[in-house]
């Protein structure tokens, strides 16, 4: 739907006064007369962040804010977390460039923790070139600003619940720009012994998965590019439950994806029912 003169309130979040482990997020959009687009609202089953607006605001408070001109079309949050950008932003992001003609992209910043948007992080312009997007089509609503025209769509993501079978569109996109990595064998492990304090972090795992005849791979020094040529080539992708899995939605499909540990969160079998994959969960003992 095409919204003229649309209000923006800024990103930000606070604490929740009932659970201090608990924080609200704010910022949306809101129609000329004020009402709430609720289409621009993140939808997530995850119990330590919401995200709250008020369902009305006074427009005549927002007169002196800074004007967006043009035609905008608006795709919901930026994510800095690797994970959340594959499953959240790109799928929005390509919707948009699939949809619009002529315009800019408007995202609000999703900032949590230490996930920060960053347009210089590596895999983001790695991101951006495989789509043919320019940094400088971006915008993003860092401010409480009033947005010329901008289109919204239903999200359709709702995190650790369900992704829509059409966000496939651009992995497919994605993964066909780029050869499928040769010689590093048909059966993948994504080690996480160089990451600090995470799950799986000892290197004497990843001897056992050599052994058992896994390329032991360590996605976080390799460029996007390289991920997803590695994944390409994997008929198995094994590892610990984290954004490392969520590669799968780059594998052909009619593979398995082995989840080892006590945790599988549902993004990471949607990444795989997505693309085609079996799951497979692995106790350790």
């Amino acid at each position: 739907m095409l919204y003229r003169h649309c209000l923006a309130t800024a990103t930000s979040s606070e604490c929740d006064g009932r659970n201090r482990y608990r924080r609200n997020l704010n910022g949306a959009l809101y129609d000329e007369r004020g009402q709430l687009v609720f289409d621009s609202l993140r939808n997530s089953s995850y119990a330590d962040v919401r995200h709250v607006a008020p369902s009305y605001i006074f427009p005549h408070e927002y007169a002196d804010v800074p004007l967006f001109r043009g035609k905008y079309f608006y795709c919901g949050h930026f994510h800095g977390h690797f994970g959340h950008f594959l499953i959240e932003t790109l799928p929005e992001l390509y919707r948009a460039k699939t949809l619009m003609t002529g315009g800019k992209y408007l995202f609000h910043p999703f900032e949590w923790q230490s996930a920060r948007v960053n347009l210089t992080f590596s895999y983001v312009q790695e991101a951006l070139s495989l789509l043919g997007i320019s940094p400088d089509e971006l915008s993003f609503v860092e401010h409480d600003c009033v947005v010329e025209a901008v289109e919204v769509h239903p999200r359709r993501v709702v995190p650790n619940h369900s992704m829509d079978d059409s966000c496939a569109d651009v992995y497919r996109f994605m993964a066909g720009r780029v050869e499928a990595a040769r010689g590093c064998g048909e059966k993948i492990f994504m080690s996480r012994s160089r990451i600090p304090d995470s799950r799986g972090n000892e290197p004497a795992f990843d001897a056992q998965m050599q052994q058992l005849g896994y390329t032991v791979i360590h996605p976080e020094e390799l460029p996007l590019r390289e991920q997803i040529a590695v994944v390409k080539s994997a008929r198995t992708l094994a590892g610990f439950d984290g954004s490392a899995l969520h590669l799968s939605v780059f594998m052909a499909a009619g593979g398995v994806v082995e989840i080892i540990g006590n945790r599988c969160a549902v993004n990471t079998v949607n990444c795989n029912r997505l693309s085609g994959q079996e799951t497979r969960r692995i106790q350790l003992t």
